[in-house]
């Protein structure tokens, strides 16, 4: 099975301007992985997870805070290989991105 590898590129990040919060499965070299038994990536699933709980109210902080423990974590134990996922955002985008939610 093919995983998916990190696409987003320092440089893109770096160059990031305006509004931008960039969320990345995984860091540097590392592969974004599957999580067999969800059927889904590790990231996705994770991602998805949290914001049924929360029914769309997490903050952009707690959202990426919760993606990165966890993900971290499974990763080691479904796959044996680290996944650290990353946020990322603008220097816009600073002070103001962790109290931010998805849903208005």
């Amino acid at each position: 099975m093919n995983y998916i590898k990190r696409i987003v590129s320092d440089k893109i990040i770096e160059a990031s301007q305006g509004n931008m919060v960039i969320f990345a499965a995984a860091s540097g070299d590392e592969t974004a992985y599957p999580y067999h038994e969800k059927s889904h990536g590790l990231f996705t699933y994770y991602l998805l997870k949290k914001q049924q709980e929360t029914k769309g109210e997490a903050t952009l902080g707690e959202l990426g805070e919760f993606i990165i423990d966890n993900v971290s974590k499974e990763s080691i134990v479904s796959n044996g290989k680290s996944q650290t996922p990353t946020v990322q955002f603008s220097p816009l985008m600073s002070s103001s991105w962790k109290h931010m939610k998805l849903k208005k």
